[in-house]
């Protein structure tokens, strides 16, 4: 029989990973859901029909929206300061919006199936929230303040 060592027994101290519960009930946690929704939805449709272009513009935006929702519910954020992550957030915001008009406008001219009707109309669909979503993070993104201050400024206009 083999006996493996207890932590206590090894003075292990193990850490908690910090987890923001409140972020998915708070305005912008519900908004990335809903962006995260709308992708995969719009992934789906666009599968269907195969169309790999617009496949991979959806899987890659729902990739990026979900690292970060995973980096404001896990704080990380917090521990990453090298990047201003608001500010990063609208970025991506911007640009897949713009992305994502273009992309379902094509779709919308030139679909043959069904799923590249609802894809593109997805698509719309998205880039509304896309919209929202960087308005309410332009809003809170100042550049006459300290790092910390925005960073901290960021976490409370989750609630």
């Amino acid at each position: 029989m083999i006996s493996y060592p207890r932590a206590e027994d090894q003075n292990i101290t193990t850490t908690a990973m910090d987890v923001d519960t409140a972020f998915l009930k708070s305005k912008r946690g519900i908004l990335k859901l809903a962006e995260m929704v709308t992708f995969f939805v719009a992934f789906v449709c666009f599968a269907t029909a195969s169309r790999s272009e617009h496949i991979a513009a959806t899987i890659i935006e729902f990739l990026i929206t979900s690292f970060l929702v995973l980096l404001y519910l896990l704080k990380l954020n917090k521990k990453f300061t090298f990047f201003l992550w608001p500010l990063v957030d609208t970025f991506n915001s911007v640009f897949a919006a713009i992305y994502f008009i273009v992309l379902s406008m094509i779709a919308l001219r030139t679909y043959t199936y069904r799923g590249t009707l609802v894809g593109g109309i997805v698509g719309f669909l998205s880039v509304g929230l896309l919209c929202v979503d960087s308005f309410t993070l332009f809003k809170i993104i100042t550049f006459n303040k300290p790092r910390s201050e925005v960073q901290h400024q960021g976490t409370q206009v989750n609630e």
